[in-house]
């Protein structure tokens, strides 16, 4: 899967730190693909299980606008 994370601006380092952990925690193992502007794309191996629970932590940091902004997810299972 790809998850392109939109950090505020200027896009600090420890927030992108803290998306990695984050994501480390529930159990997907992301690697940062490229950065542009605000966005960071990162990669992670296609599970069904693990697209679900990267999707509900990245809507529940939206609203809270820390550590992101906004983000778009892609899947192909």
């Amino acid at each position: 899967m790809q998850i392109t994370c939109h950090f505020a601006t200027p896009l600090e380092e420890e927030k992108v730190k803290t998306v990695i952990t984050e994501f480390s925690n529930i159990g997907v193992e992301v690697t940062e693909k490229s950065r542009k502007d605000s966005g960071v794309i990162f990669t992670a191996p296609s599970a069904e299980d693990k697209y679900q629970a990267a999707g509900e932590l990245l809507k529940s940091w939206v609203p809270k606008r820390d550590p992101i902004v906004g983000y778009t997810m892609l899947y192909s299972g």
